[in-house]
């Protein structure tokens, strides 16, 4: 663990020093040239301050009202989950400051005050096993035999984090089975173990007691404790725990089920030491669904501050919650039937699932279980966010259909909750996913849904009445009461009331399986068309909002290496998934399996902005990409956000090259949970990597399908002012470049951008020249997405890296 002279030495180090410098818009020669709030005469007037508006929060039809700033403010300081994350979010940020490694070790050798127990740890592991106290990349199998430590595993980050995602691996077995290709042996001390554990061999890890007050806790104790939390006292849902077996009783849509995670979650973190936490942890893994150990486990790396962020994809610990079970069966030993497992293919045929590529992707649904663990809880803006993520996936499933030919999303809107739903999906994975079968939502519970349809009313309501107040001055004061409103009541009540509808427990019923049903976005479609009319109600953006004085011309192009300008270029291909420590199988064994998805050739931005502005000035501007289908009964649904960055513009010429995968709302790389363990024994994880927080779109996803022949797409720039109240903050647009900020919300810090999220496409435009006009500060370019129909099999990339390395000649001529 760091020690406070440590993060003494760390918090005074200027946030906004050499971090800054490796970005283009900050460089040494011209900082002081950049242009603050007082010297931009367009930002005369101050913004108001943000007007507060009564938020009605129903809880059993009764209505309360409470000022939403305050609301959201007492949300966010009494979640210590939140507390927690912001903290480790800006120790993140510090962990990314050139020569970090090297100030932390200085900090903790040069203390005025040394803790002689502390140094005698470092010099014994530095005699011992060769290894330097608290430091990321250094080697964590060690000595002649180049095998595990414990004592060197809990007193280095990635130690930590090794020990923390392997409770991952083998999720069905006992914990004293070895896991992580063998390496690790975790027995529990007496006091905590199953009277069933066997004598712990001499290589094993003999985990620590678990001590309160100086007192030693017993299993017994730990068990009772667990069984009082396990009792959600304010279950939406509570008569349905006894229908699943268990397996999926916990669900994110519940949000007594997420006091309960809560409440655990504040538990492992209430030890005394992170070896008792790592007891704890051990100990009730028993008594828990294996989906609630889950989100424990992933919880609590993200809640600690004495590890990282980077976590293993759920596709490569949970396949039964990603691939059916025809194709699983072959890598079980007791259902193989001389089958070869490595290179089994998962696909569907079936035309009327032409779109199945998209909806049961396993990352796709990996990033969506991901977003409501962490970004669905209460930062800043997380109703907005809410509202914002989940119509960017609705619309990327749009341009999917688009691109394949059928229809627009047949919303389930209100009227048709009291009818039969005729289509069915069959899920294909274990038993415990039912199928959903023709029937309706009201059969089994017709008061939830009565109960649904009096709250649609509401949020309605609550839309009308807040439209007239809802934008000041470039800010959305409205979106994000009514996002977390409908996020906690209507739209968690439907995807429950969905999964039970024929009597047992769909896909719906869960964040990691529910994108796999069509009704997903059946159901979005309804959530999105009432965030709809209220951006309606608002009324067109104001001209000031969508020009920029002084930008004179903005031309933009498309280039994908070796190929022609502005055309992307799709294609299937077979990736791999890596399944590790799958239960019933040998410890260490690594399994793989193929499975069809949607992939694109990487491709870079290109753009150049004219202005006239004055010399030696530099102006902050923010850079808006997004896409639309050039025609189709789509429309405004399949508008798509491709990136959104902020530069500085003088005047002149401004030429800005900007990668695929520098977007916000892209995760930058996705870990099975073999290649992290790998990786961080061998000490191979940069800090960037280690601070990742994994939530984030899947890049392969990135463009839509397209047709053979080439599908008309209309790519949009869009150069925007900085509103005056967010220039003091700019410098968050770096703080947050190592998070997929865009899509997952900021955990630590402020969001850079203050204008609603989607801007200025979020409200409904008609034609996209309509709502260009003649403003100079945008350029409409038509583009073209082609798709190769033949599989590619990619060659083996264990971090889902892509090349990018290629450079382009500034001097290019943009269309």
């Amino acid at each position: 663990m760091f020690t406070n002279a440590v993060y003494a030495l760390l918090l005074v180090i200027p946030v906004f020093g050499n971090h800054y410098l490796e970005h283009e818009f900050f460089s040494s020669e011209d900082s002081d040239d950049i242009l603050n709030a007082s010297d931009i005469e367009m930002f005369e007037d101050d913004i108001v301050s943000s007007e507060t508006f009564i938020l009605e929060m129903e809880m059993e039809e009764v209505e309360k009202s409470k000022d939403d700033s305050e609301a959201d403010e007492s949300l966010v300081t009494t979640d210590p989950y939140v507390t927690r994350s912001r903290a480790k979010g800006e120790a993140a940020v510090l962990k990314l400051l050139p020569n970090w490694g090297r100030l932390a070790k200085d900090a903790t050798s040069t203390s005025s005050n040394p803790d002689s127990s502390l140094q005698k740890l470092i010099d014994d592991l530095l005699q011992e096993f060769g290894v330097q106290y608290e430091i990321l990349e250094q080697p964590l199998m060690v000595g002649p035999e180049k095998r595990l430590h414990y004592k060197v595993l809990i007193n280095n980050p990635h130690g930590r984090q090794l020990l923390l995602i392997t409770l991952l691996d083998q999720l069905g077995e006992d914990m004293w089975e070895a896991r992580c290709r063998g390496k690790l042996k975790i027995y529990l001390p007496a006091s905590l173990k199953l009277p069933e554990q066997p004598p712990a061999p001499l290589d094993a890890f003999l985990l620590e007691d678990i001590m309160k007050g100086g007192q030693l806790v017993e299993r017994k104790e730990v068990m009772d404790k667990l069984s009082d939390l396990l009792v959600p006292q304010d279950s939406q849902f509570q008569d349905l725990s006894n229908q699943n077996d268990g397996y999926e009783m916990f669900t994110w849509f519940d949000i007594g089920h997420k006091a309960v995670i809560d409440s655990v979650v504040d538990w492992v973190m209430e030890q005394e030491s992170f070896g008792s936490s790592y007891s704890l942890l051990v100990t009730i893994k028993n008594g828990l669904s294996k989906q609630m150990f889950v989100e424990l486990v992933n919880l609590v790396i993200v809640a600690r501050l004495d590890t990282g962020y980077v976590i293993p994809g759920m596709e490569s610990y949970l396949p039964e919650c990603f691939f059916s079970q025809e194709v699983l069966a072959p890598f079980r030993p007791d259902r193989n039937q001389g089958r070869d497992p490595r290179l089994f293919v998962w696909s569907r045929k079936n035309l009327n699932e032409s779109e199945w590529y998209f909806r049961e992707d396993p990352v796709v649904n990996s990033h969506h279980a991901g977003w409501h663990r962490s970004a669905g809880r209460p930062f800043d803006r997380w109703g907005e966010y809410f509202y914002y993520m989940h119509s960017q996936m609705l619309a990327r499933y749009e341009a999917e259909r688009l691109s394949l030919g059928m229809e627009s999303t047949r919303y389930f809107m209100p009227d048709q909750w009291t009818q039969v739903i005729e289509d069915t999906y069959y899920p294909k994975l274990i038993p415990r996913w039912t199928p959903r079968l023709p029937g309706r939502i009201d059969e089994l519970y017709p008061f939830w849904v009565q109960d649904q349809l009096r709250s649609h009313d509401l949020l309605r309501t609550q839309a009308l009445e807040t439209a007239s107040t809802g934008y000041v001055k470039g800010v959305d004061l409205g979106i994000n009461s009514l996002g977390r409103r409908m996020e906690i009541g209507v739209h968690n009540a439907g995807h429950v009331l969905i999964a039970i509808m024929n009597g047992g427990w769909g896909v719906m019923g869960s964040t990691a399986t529910g994108v796999r049903d069509p009704m997903f976005f059946r159901w979005h479609g309804y959530v999105e068309s009432v965030f709809k009319e209220y951006k309606t109600l608002l009324g067109p953006y104001p001209d000031e909002d969508l020009t920029f004085p002084g930008v004179a011309t903005v031309t933009a192009s498309v280039r994908t290496k070796g190929r022609k300008h502005n055309t992307f270029y799709t294609y299937r291909e077979l990736a791999t998934v890596n399944l590790d420590g799958l239960d019933g199988t040998r410890p260490g064994t690594r399994m793989s399996l193929q499975y069809s998805r949607m992939n694109h050739q990487p491709f870079t931005w290109n753009i150049a902005i004219n202005c006239y502005l004055p010399v030696e000035v530099k102006v902050p501007a923010i850079v808006r990409i997004f896409m639309l289908p050039a025609k189709g009964a789509a429309g405004n649904r399949a508008t798509i956000h491709m990136d959104h960055f902020i530069t500085y513009l003088h005047a002149g010429r401004n030429i800005i090259t900007r990668k695929e995968l520098e977007a916000p709302h892209l995760s930058k790389s996705e870990w099975s949970l073999g290649q992290l363990q790998d990786s961080l024994m061998s000490g191979q994880v940069s800090i960037e990597q280690f601070s990742w927080g994994g939530c984030g779109w899947p890049r392969h996803v990135n463009i839509p399908r397209g047709t053979e022949e080439g599908m008309d797409w209309t790519m949009v720039v869009m150069v925007s002012q900085v509103l005056p109240e967010d220039i003091p903050s700019i410098g968050a647009w770096a703080n947050n470049s190592n998070i997929a900020w865009s899509y997952c919300g900021v955990t630590s810090g402020v969001v850079p951008d203050s204008r609603p999220l989607g801007f200025p496409v979020d409200r409904d435009f008609g034609d996209i020249s309509s709502l260009v006009g003649s403003r100079n500060n945008w350029a409409v370019v038509p583009v073209t997405i082609v798709h190769k129909d033949e599989v590619i099999t990619p060659a083996p990339d264990p971090e889902f890296e892509y090349d990018y390395d290629y450079e382009y000649d500034d001097s290019f001529e943009i269309d």
